[in-house]
């Protein structure tokens, strides 16, 4: 697994109204059947956290298929996240977080994130199907 593979990442599109987790942010929580997004609009953060079924805002995890990225769909939250950063509404973001082992989770600090192409918004471990 290259380097860019083991990076802990996360993208996200406005355009698309899509949020990518990469995999490997995924396995670095220890492959959680659930997860949540924490955002801290005042510090500019953005955190994956592990979740329970029974939290209302838990996403279920799919299991990791060579040819499936994991998208989540939430134009709402994309629209908050891009205002709140004064990010350009058609310009897709990269990420890359922290993982924090005994809180599980991993942050993201938002001011970090980098513009990519349309064509980058991809989990580099995807193989093409």
């Amino acid at each position: 697994m290259s380097e860019q593979e083991r990076r802990l990442g996360l993208s996200f599109s406005l355009k698309r109204g899509r949020s990518l987790i990469y995999w490997a942010t995924i396995r670095s929580l220890k492959n959680p059947k659930f997860i949540r997004f924490l955002f801290n609009s005042r510090d500019h953060k953005v955190a994956i956290q592990v979740a329970t079924p029974i939290d209302k805002e838990a996403l279920k995890v799919p299991a990791f298929q060579e040819v499936q990225q994991y998208e989540i769909a939430s134009k709402a939250f994309l629209r908050v996240l891009y205002k709140n950063c004064h990010w350009d509404e058609s310009k897709t973001y990269r990420v890359y977080g922290t993982n924090y082992g005994n809180e599980q989770v991993v942050e993201f600090r938002l001011e970090e994130a980098t513009i990519i192409r349309d064509e980058e918004f991809r989990d580099p471990e995807i193989r093409e199907p």
